[in-house]
């Protein structure tokens, strides 16, 4: 079996891989035995109770925990529900999960398959004691030079059979775990298990305000959880190496030093009748919305076959909000626009206006049919276009042209003509579906599942065509004001 490995959150980006990470075994083995979904196949396996309720895992971790997950096989029997309904829309997943099933048994069992617990057996070594849910935590280190520390928190029913099975579980890890108020509470460093296990913590993470505030905000758990604090994740300077590191790796640059940091992030994954829907939500952010146009999107306006679309509300002013968020990315943007020939973000902002909305339609032929629509000036999406074609960085063959008064930058005459033809995207049901409240959204992103299948499906593989043919769409949108933000990613099936 694969060993789930964690990475060093606090490692130096200059070593190698193998050097920043750390093997937690118990937490790939545990993670798929009390997974609330698994995917088996292509297909999602759903839950086996119908009760709710009960301790949550947060109740174990400390006030001071920077950041967290968990996932919960025993949600409200609605979110049940749902699931085994979802499920059921797979091939793969019928025969093998009913809402009777136990799908921590049928995880076990896939593993032992993998050649994972070897020597183990599910009804007697582990079903007599493992629970509903399971959490992980990242708990600061002792001093602010400390690495921060990975907890696993795992329900129990039975803490003395708990007690005596967990070994085995681990094998040669140097995982170190203790039972605590029906929870095994799992960690590489001991130190930490023992406090937690033995020590009275006075306030628990599902007390701590920001915490409890948020997730209240937010409302049902569904079957998955997670809450950060973005503002003491980016104060660790270690873990701000580490996100440079990715960045450079990714971007060719590290982040700007300087940009601001803040917020706290909370999220849950849960069932909306027959989608799969992430519901999330960001509290005090470093940066406040600019005011709000009132223009939309312009994603709902786009032609009925639209494959695959991006748009953004007062669009100017959100990306010279974040260009100029900081000295460090003033600087780079200026030295950017100094390079095209532009004068940034004054020409960017003038050529988005008050709304900005990205467009795929497919292919005519050969030719990838994209169109860039703008509430801007046509001068400055003139002066933007030609800087790009200057540079090298975009073909010459661009057409501009014009949708109800709106410039647009289209790979083919046709589909800008298609454009100006009018909307329809936003009446359809399928996109109302994956989109809720689109009109009224900041930012919007679309993707139609079952479209793209088609139009693409000579260029996809088997197992790719098959695994996607119960889908939809897939749709997000995101809401605020002031520092606030709330967004919704939800995916439909058919």
């Amino acid at each position: 079996m694969d060993q789930l490995v964690m990475p060093d959150v606090v490692g130096d980006p200059g070593q190698k891989s193998g050097s920043r990470v750390k093997t937690l075994a118990l937490v790939g083995g545990l993670v798929a035995i009390v997974g609330g979904t698994a995917v088996v196949g292509g297909g999602w396996l759903a839950f086996s109770k119908l009760n709710g309720g009960g301790p949550q895992p947060e109740s174990i971790l400390p006030a001071d925990t920077i950041a967290f997950a968990k996932v919960d096989m025993n949600p409200s029997g609605a979110q049940k529900l749902a699931a085994v309904r979802f499920a059921m829309r797979f091939p793969d997943a019928k025969g093998k999960v009913t809402e009777t099933s136990d799908l921590r048994k049928l995880a076990f069992e896939k593993m032992q398959e993998d050649g994972g617990f070897k020597g183990l057996r599910y009804d007697s070594d582990v079903a007599p004691w493992i629970g509903d849910r399971f959490g992980v935590g990242l708990l600061p280190g002792a001093t602010a030079k400390d690495k921060p520390i990975a907890v696993m928190v795992l329900a129990v029913t039975d803490e003395d059979k708990a007690k005596a099975a967990l070994p085995q579980l681990k094998g040669k890890s140097k995982t170190t775990c203790g039972v605590r108020d029906h929870f095994a509470v799992c960690s590489e460093d001991q130190t930490t298990v023992t406090l937690l296990t033995e020590a009275d913590q006075g306030t628990s993470l599902a007390d701590a305000p920001g915490f409890s505030a948020d997730m209240q905000a937010l409302g049902e758990d569904g079957v998955a959880a997670a809450w950060v604090d973005l503002k003491r994740v980016g104060d660790m300077a270690d873990s701000a190496r580490l996100a440079s590191g990715f960045a450079t790796g990714l971007l060719g640059t590290a982040p700007a030093s300087d940009a601001p940091r803040g917020g706290r992030l909370a999220v849950a994954l849960r069932f909306a009748g027959p989608s799969l829907e992430l519901a999330g939500r960001v509290t005090d952010m470093p940066l406040a919305w600019p005011k709000k146009h009132g223009g939309g999107t312009g994603v709902t306006d786009l032609p009925g076959g639209t494959l695959a679309a991006f748009g953004l509300d007062g669009a100017g002013d959100q990306v010279a909000s974040s260009l100029t968020s900081s000295k460090e990315l003033t600087r780079q943007m200026k030295q950017a626009g100094s390079e095209l020939g532009l004068k940034l973000p004054d020409d960017l902002k003038a050529a988005l206006g008050d709304h900005a909305t990205v467009a795929y339609g497919g292919m005519d032929g050969d030719t990838v049919k994209v169109a860039v629509r703008t509430g801007g000036d046509p001068a400055a999406v003139s002066r933007v276009v030609a800087a790009l074609r200057k540079s090298g960085m975009e073909e010459p063959g661009l057409r501009q042209s014009t949708a109800g008064g709106d410039p647009v930058v289209a790979t083919t005459d046709g589909y800008a003509r298609e454009l100006a033809s009018g909307g329809g995207l936003g009446d359809q049901r399928s996109f109302r579906d994956a989109v809720p409240g689109a009109k009224d959204a900041r930012a919007v992103a679309w993707f139609d599942i079952a479209g793209l299948l088609k139009a693409h499906q000579k260029e996809m593989g088997a197992e790719t065509r098959k695994n996607l043919e119960p889908f939809s769409a897939l749709g997000f949108s995101t809401r605020g004001e002031g520092k606030t933000a709330e967004f919704t990613l939800r995916l439909t099936t058919r």
